[in-house]
């Protein structure tokens, strides 16, 4: 009997215990895509649009490539120009029985050199 009233409530925490290290470890990759490509962008400064979209592609662990939207544009501030990268994705669980969705958003702006 204590069973049947304590198990659905032990399942739906360990769920949501999983969803939400699954939700961190994606955030945690699309930071470490975002970060990668601007290093490539740092060491290869003419370059902030398609290859870095590739080295931020080839960085995201797990996840297919279609399912996020990557931008890198570049802009000028005062007398430096920059490359700022992001990468979104819309997270869905996998699980119904936890109902959550976000949309993460992972940047990074790097100097690309002066104007």
């Amino acid at each position: 009997m204590e069973f049947a009233l304590v198990a659905p409530v032990v399942l739906v925490m360990f769920m949501t215990a999983i969803e939400v290290g699954r939700a961190l470890w994606i955030r945690a990759s699309l930071q470490f895509a975002v970060e990668e490509a601007a290093r490539y962008v740092i060491v290869n400064t003419d370059d902030c649009n398609s290859t870095a979209e590739a080295q931020a592609q080839n960085a995201v662990l797990g996840l297919d490539g279609s399912s996020f939207s990557f931008s890198a544009v570049s802009s000028v501030s005062g007398s430096m120009n920059f490359c700022e990268i992001s990468i979104t994705y819309d997270y869905t669980v996998i699980t119904p029985m936890v109902p959550f969705s976000a949309t993460f958003t992972a940047r990074s702006r790097v100097p690309t050199g002066s104007t």
